[in-house]
């Protein structure tokens, strides 16, 4: 019967954001075990120096291209896409813990609104620090819409 089949419809669905769910856990806690061992000087974030140490060992590479699907061709654009700013004098780039793991885990995400409105509050994050910086407060705000 119809209903039988919308029932049956639901149900695979249902099975396959389960698996998807199930799947993210599994890359996020790979993830974790990777970011663990590259960030060496064990403060919680990671400097482009250790980030490009993914691909100094042959299966560490193999295994971060399973997990995101990207090569050391796109490592600078990753690195760029996922760093800040450290607070303090030196004011390095680097990547905080939560930025790996969630960052790399969603790239296969299509695009939605929840992550276009997370770009925005960053893009926002980054223009307060580049006022800081700059110690001018003469940027236009952006409109709201």
């Amino acid at each position: 019967s119809e209903n039988m089949a919308q029932v049956t419809t639901e149900h695979e669905k249902e099975l396959l954001a389960e698996s998807e769910e199930f799947k993210r856990q599994q890359i996020r806690i790979k993830l974790t075990k990777m970011f663990d061992h590259l960030d060496i000087d064990k403060s919680d974030t990671m400097t482009k120096d250790e980030f490009l140490n993914i691909w100094e060992d042959e299966s560490r590479a193999q295994e971060f291209e399973e997990l995101t699907g990207r090569t050391i061709a796109d490592a600078h654009e990753i690195f760029e896409a996922l760093s800040t700013i450290e607070d303090g004098p030196s004011k390095v780039l680097s990547i905080e813990r939560h930025a790996f793991i969630e960052g790399l885990n969603r790239e296969g995400d299509p695009l939605t609104i929840r992550s276009i409105m997370g770009l925005e509050k960053r893009l926002a994050g980054l223009d307060l620090k580049l006022r800081e910086k700059l110690g001018k407060q003469t940027f236009q705000q952006p409109r709201q819409r």
